[in-house]
Order: C-alpha cells, then structure tokens, then sequence
C-alpha cells in the first residue's frame, strides 16, 4: 500500500465541540454580514455558498474535502448562517447599529449651528420625507424613484383635523393614525414609533405643524 492510501485508511479524529463551535461561529458571521448587506454581490455570495454546501452533503465521501471537514461542522454552519442572516435583515431593517435620531440631530446641529435645520436634516436622512425649507429644494432628476424624498404638499383638512393632538389620548396613538394616511403621513407616522417614548410627541408636532402649516 501507498503512503497516500495509508493516510486515507487511517481514522479521522471524532469531531468534538471545537468543531461545533467554529463551524456555527462561522455560520453566524457569514449570515450577519450577508444579512446586513443589501449589495447584488452579497446575494450572488449567498447563491454559490448555498450551492458549495449542497455539493459537501449531496456528494458525500465522494469529495475529496470531506475528510477534512467535519460533518458536525458542517451542520453547525448551516445552524448558524440560518440564525445569522435574518438576524442580520432585522438589524439592517431596524436599523439598530445607525445613530439615533437625537444623535443624527445633534451631529447636524454641531455642523450647521441651526437645530431646526438640523431637524429638517435628521427627518430626510432617516425618512427620505422633505420638511420644512427642504421641501421646496429640488430633487435630482437621475435619483432612482424608490429613494426619492416625498415633499410635504398635499394635506388635507380632513387629515389634519383628523390628526390633531387633542384628538389622540397618547403620542402613540396619534402616530399610528397618521401611519394609517397615505404617505408621507405614513412613512413619518412609522418613523415616529420607532423613536423612544419621551421623542414621540416632539416629532408628531414638529411633523403635524410643518404638514398642516398652510391647511385652514
């Protein structure tokens, strides 16, 4: 017999927990990072990976690699790119690795030394929604339409009488209303509840005033 062939019979080591381990940490750094992407390449990233682990456990011992890489691993891989990615979807979604608003707010208001600027600001870099003086500033004509800034222009009296502050027991409440309205009531209305409680009602007036400034 071959020294090759006497490598090949020789017995592989029985996978331990190091092999679970590494294989799912592995697994939940590549579905977080896939999952926090939102480029074309990530996703042809995650076509071929799905297609490499469905040749590994098609294949069987047929491949000369799966000597070497234990099944356990494997599978633990598979367990942790599963949880990772929609993990990481969710973070991006959320966007909970993003400054807050009130830290966009004063990043801007240090820049510029105007908060209701600032404000203006913060609201277009979180909602795409053009308040106050950005609303009559000109969008480029090559933007793509899904990240196109909604310019507040067309409130009715019915939504703003609707959407009045007396008219909500809580902040919360007269946010979802407003999130019930077609947009850009409903874009600001979402934005709105995901801010902290104390924020709320600040953002449902500051938006309320700016919407409803020219409704009689």
């Amino acid at each position: 017999m071959t020294e090759s062939s006497q490598a090949c019979d020789e017995p592989q080591p029985k996978p331990g927990l190091l092999d679970y381990l590494s294989g799912l940490a592995l697994g939940l750094l590549v579905g977080g990072i896939v999952g926090l992407s939102v480029s074309q390449l990530a996703g042809e990233f995650l076509a071929g990976l799905i297609a490499l682990l469905a040749a590994f456990f098609g294949l069987g011992g047929k491949l000369p690699l799966q000597s070497s890489v234990p099944n356990v691993r494997l599978l633990a891989f598979c367990i942790g790119f599963v949880i990772g990615l929609p993990s990481g979807i969710v973070t991006r979604t959320h966007a909970w690795l993003a400054p807050s608003f009130k830290q966009t707010v004063e990043s801007y208001t240090l820049s510029s030394g105007d908060q209701a600027r600032a404000i203006e600001l913060a609201i277009f870099e979180k909602t795409g929604l053009r308040t106050g003086s950005l609303s009559s500033t000109p969008e480029p004509e090559d933007i793509r339409p899904e990240t196109r800034g909604i310019a507040f222009s067309a409130a009715t009296s019915a939504q703003c009488n609707a959407l009045l502050e007396s008219a909500h027991a809580s902040p919360q409440l007269r946010l979802q209303a407003m999130a019930k309205f077609q947009d850009p009531w409903q874009r600001a209305g979402s934005f709105g509840l995901s801010l902290s409680d104390s924020d709320q009602a600040k953002f449902a007036d500051y938006i309320y005033d700016v919407f409803c400034e020219d409704v009689s």
